[in-house]
């Protein structure tokens, strides 16, 4: 916790302690112009000010940035002001995640390998709008950090397989491992289990999927290819389970069904499903021995795991990756390093709204439960009493911040229960946009030659400023001081050997897709 280090850092500093203070202010990583952006930024009163730390370039490093364009780009995609424009938030990151992508293509065109680059994102839940829009300028992708494991697709069919084996009659289970990848059956497999003829009537009628699996165990030699190999894969599969353990069996179902050669050959990004699905099997061996369970109790407890959102990163193989472009979570890139990395998705931290408010103020845990009509529910009363010179926040600011120590009790007169909750809150709300700020300044220091920074907006109605989210709006200000960010292409000046380079995009609404076989 970055606070506890302040506290200790300050306790050790102080002269009755006497401990020799070591400040290491030389990056051995970055090109200087990348430091003097990041100093650009962070150094502003209104973010780090005095207690920013700039780092100065090792100058004996050597430099591998072969770019034409400068080590410092900028990207903002704006929204149309308005509603009813037909332009989502979305659409602006998609317009910010093409950006990226024609950026990387000129770096590859200057001379740039594809795996000198990273795209670094806040959040992962658009990992694959990013990756579509790289793949569609010719690049190799891999997610190689982040918490989507437990919504792979791949992990998803693994956990259905373990049902299906548990549960002979889960049909559901059975049918999305039959239709996925692993095993491919085609409608005409399928047909071929689900119906059978009526010895009485002659005609054909329908017959659960889980007895035709059965019924063509007996049979397989006379089924088509894919058919075949699915019900021996299966009937070996349930009978070794009896005796072998879970894990052990689902890797050899998965290899003996051709999957894992397929997707190897299906390069960097069938590798990185290959490394989901051996982490998958491995999950189901931690649950099975961990636990001591059995192969229906393995299967529940698998489901459970993913179902609740395991925080896992996506699994990766030794010497896979190879020369594509990485996708990974700001997070994820603590301790690593990069020629060029593009950062992302980046701004949108918002604090929570929940009920229940804990914050850690000095060596004391605060908290505040709301109660169910609160002043939260009259915004008008709420903003009335936000003013700086208010007697009951200045008061509950004090108690809060520890200035009145503990002898300052809740119940006072001068310390509502509103004006507690209300301070609370706005402590949470700076203490979430300074982990924010922090987690940027590791996604900006991660890159060793060059940046490229997508952000976004939604451009202000006529007539009123425009309105950023807080680490755009450092960005502005650190490059534009009071004023906005410049119309179309520009140079910003930030102190580095050259201009970084900014570019607006107005974002356009999306071209309706023409019906098939209807002229555009």
């Amino acid at each position: 916790d970055v606070n506890v280090y302040e506290a200790h850092k300050k306790a050790m500093r102080a002269d009755e302690v006497g401990a020799l203070y070591v400040e290491l202010t030389k990056n051995f990583r970055s090109h200087g112009d990348v430091l003097s952006f990041v100093d650009r930024v962070f150094e502003q009163s209104t973010v780090f000010g005095e207690a920013f730390m700039s780092l100065e370039p090792n100058e004996q490093r050597p430099s591998c940035y072969r770019g034409s364009a400068p080590r410092i780009d900028l990207v903002l995609s704006v929204q149309p002001a308005g509603r009813g424009t037909g332009v989502r938030t979305a659409d602006a990151k998609r317009a910010g995640a093409e950006a990226i992508a024609r950026r990387f293509a000129a770096l590859r065109e200057d001379g740039h390998a594809p795996g000198d680059m990273v795209v670094l994102l806040g959040k992962m839940s658009r990992a694959g709008m990013y990756a579509e829009a790289l793949r569609a300028e010719g690049f190799e992708c891999v997610v190689t950090g982040g918490s989507l494991f437990a919504s792979a697709p791949e992990v998803r069919v693994v956990a259905r397989f373990v049902e299906a084996l548990a549960n002979p009659a889960n049909t559901a289970a059975l049918f999305e491992v039959l239709t996925s990848d692993m095993m491919r059956l085609s409608a005409d497999d399928l047909l071929v289990l689900t119906t059978e003829e009526d010895p009485e009537t002659g005609c054909v009628r329908r017959r659960d999927l889980d007895r035709g699996f059965a019924r063509l165990a007996s049979r397989a030699d006379g089924l088509p290819p894919r058919l075949a190999h699915a019900v021996r894969l299966f009937e070996r599969a349930r009978d070794e389970s009896r005796t072998r353990p879970v894990a052990t069996v689902v890797r050899d179902a998965v290899v003996r069904s051709g999957w894992m050669a397929r997707l190897e050959e299906e390069g960097a990004a069938g590798t990185a499903r290959a490394a989901n699905v051996l982490k998958a099997v491995r999950l189901v061996d931690r649950l099975e021995t961990e636990r001591h369970l059995g192969l229906a109790s393995t299967a529940r407890a698998l489901a459970d795991e993913l179902a609740v959102g395991l925080k896992e990163a996506p699994g990766a193989l030794s010497g896979a990756g190879g020369d594509v472009v990485k996708i990974m979570t700001i997070h994820a890139s603590k301790g690593l390093e990069f020629p060029v990395v593009a950062l992302a998705d980046f701004a949108d931290a918002r604090a929570g709204s929940g009920k229940l408010l804990v914050e850690t103020c000095g060596s004391v845990a605060r908290a505040s439960l709301a109660p169910a009509a609160s002043l939260e529910a009259f915004p008008q009363l709420a903003a009335a009493g936000d003013g700086e010179d208010d007697a009951d926040l200045l008061a509950a600011r004090r108690l809060v911040e520890g200035e009145d120590g503990p002898a300052c009790a809740l119940g006072a007169s001068s310390c509502t229960q509103a004006a507690y909750r209300a301070q609370l809150a706005r402590r949470a709300a700076d203490e979430e946009l300074a982990e924010a700020r922090r987690k940027l300044y590791v996604g900006l220091t991660r890159a060793s030659e060059a940046l490229v920074v997508a952000m976004d907006a939604k451009a202000p109605s006529a007539g009123k400023p425009p309105a950023y989210a807080p680490l755009v709006d450092d960005i502005r200000s650190a490059l534009c001081g009071d004023g906005d960010f410049p119309e179309g292409v520009a140079e910003l000046p930030y102190g580095g050997t050259a201009p970084a380079r900014f570019e607006r995009i107005l974002v356009q609404p999306p071209e309706p897709r023409a019906e098939e076989g209807v002229e555009p």
